[in-house]
């Protein structure tokens, strides 16, 4: 996966439409399937915002081209959102891909430079997911 940088130019233009939106986007976020209100493979690209923490509103999109989607569906094969700390730790959450219109978020963890491992789902919180259609916008190869 790489990051695209999604801006139209010469014309082209990008549409986003919300396919679903967390009604609780200040408190903890556990493993949970969502269900979204279009199939997947009408878009582009899938665009997923989240917040860094139920105390900071920094927040940060993840691209993902719908046509890759279905690598993400099990195990090892999951796409990973995540949010880098200056303090030693990081912290991240697991996407997985179930079907058309169905994405589950597993639990965020808070991983320690010496590698410990903890749970904690007070970070990494989805607010939106969002289907992009491009028009008329080439992406670099």
């Amino acid at each position: 996966m790489a990051f695209v940088p999604m801006t139209a130019g010469g014309g082209g233009s990008i549409t986003e439409t919300t396919l679903w939106t967390n009604n609780a986007p200040t408190s903890s976020f556990a493993l949970q399937a969502v269900t979204l209100s279009d199939n997947i493979s009408n878009y582009d690209y899938i665009v997923i915002e989240y917040r860094a923490s139920t105390a900071n509103d920094a927040r940060f999109k993840v691209y993902f081209k719908s046509t890759d989607l279905d690598d993400y569906t099990s195990g090892n094969n999951c796409a990973m959102m995540g949010l880098y700390s200056s303090n030693s730790y990081f912290y991240y959450r697991i996407v997985r891909y179930d079907d058309d219109t169905t994405i589950t978020f597993g639990s965020c963890y808070r991983n320690t430079a010496g590698g410990t491992s903890s749970a904690n789902n007070g970070a990494d919180i989805p607010l939106t997911i969002k289907g992009a259609k491009l028009q008329n916008v080439t992406l670099p190869s």
